[in-house]
């Protein structure tokens, strides 16, 4: 029913404002299609994005509105809803949308993941294990410096988060089989069980991310790796990226990608699939 009504909010006419803030009232899935509706529509839907902004209690979804806003008016505020509502009640009717800005601000929000600011409380770390994580470098391999980043970020979650860990290679291997709440106990259990694997294949992201998305509770996916698919039955991320957003388009999960030292068109597609989703792609070093 909840991808039933996602469909709804996606397919409705933007200036069916009844009907697109009865879809906003739903859940979380559904908030984000009815609020990506009104992405390039003017006053009204503005006004109507900032009004409910103090009243989103899930952490993506504000986000993913805030973003929305932030593309409309041009200005870098972030979750502050009374900023919002008084920026929104001077608009003219006749308002346009400015320019949107140049980077982000994401201001209360320190829990990082190599360097990407996490935006949720319900997320799944999907990593590669695959090819270049166990090439010896200076200081250590890749998988080892994720461990102490995973760590890190771990740490810092609130115990009101829940998350889940797909490493893969030829296949995703799941911690849990949905998300666990970030206690100090799961998240211990958690790291001692992620430093402690040691496998070794081709990088099947395709089936990581599904699995990953078979929990109806995550909202968002953090995918970590070099960002090349090397096995499972769909390596080709000019279909992969299209295909993924078909798999999405209904669940709608946000996808945050960090992609170690890819470049060029590699990066380009991750860019568009997270992009597509209502998420951000990161190009980093490990």
């Amino acid at each position: 029913m909840h991808r039933v009504r996602a469909a709804c909010a996606e397919l409705c006419s933007a200036d069916d404002l009844a009907l697109a803030g009865a879809l906003a009232a739903d859940g979380d899935r559904v908030r984000l299609r009815a609020y990506e509706r009104s992405r390039g529509v003017v006053t009204r839907p503005a006004r109507a994005l900032a009004a409910a902004l103090g009243d989103e209690a899930e952490t993506r979804p504000a986000w993913r509105r805030v973003e929305l806003l932030q593309d409309l008016s041009g200005r870098k505020e972030g979750r502050n809803a009374r900023g919002w509502q008084a920026w929104a009640a001077g608009l003219a009717d006749d308002w346009t949308p400015g320019a949107a800005p140049g980077a982000r601000a994401y201001d209360e929000r320190t829990v990082a993941f190599v360097g990407l600011p996490l935006l949720s409380t319900r997320l799944a770390f999907v990593i590669d294990l695959s090819g270049s994580m166990w090439a010896e470098r200076e200081g250590g391999t890749r998988k080892q410096r994720t461990d102490v980043e995973l760590r890190r970020a771990l740490e810092g979650l609130g115990e009101e988060a829940r998350f889940n860990l797909v490493p893969f290679t030829r296949e995703p291997v799941l911690w849990q089989k949905q998300l666990t709440a970030a206690d100090p106990r799961a998240v211990k259990k958690a790291l001692e069980w992620f430093e402690g694997r040691r496998d070794q294949g081709p990088g099947n992201y395709w089936d990581a991310m599904l699995a990953a998305l078979e929990d109806p509770d995550v909202d968002t996916l953090v995918v970590l790796g070099d960002g090349a698919p090397s096995g499972g039955t769909r390596w080709n991320l000019e279909l992969l990226a299209p295909l993924f957003g078909h798999e999405n388009r209904f669940r709608g999960v946000c996808v945050d990608v960090l992609l170690v030292d890819a470049k060029g068109r590699l990066r380009r597609w991750w860019e568009q699939l997270a992009a597509a989703s209502g998420g951000r792609a990161l190009t980093v070093e490990l």
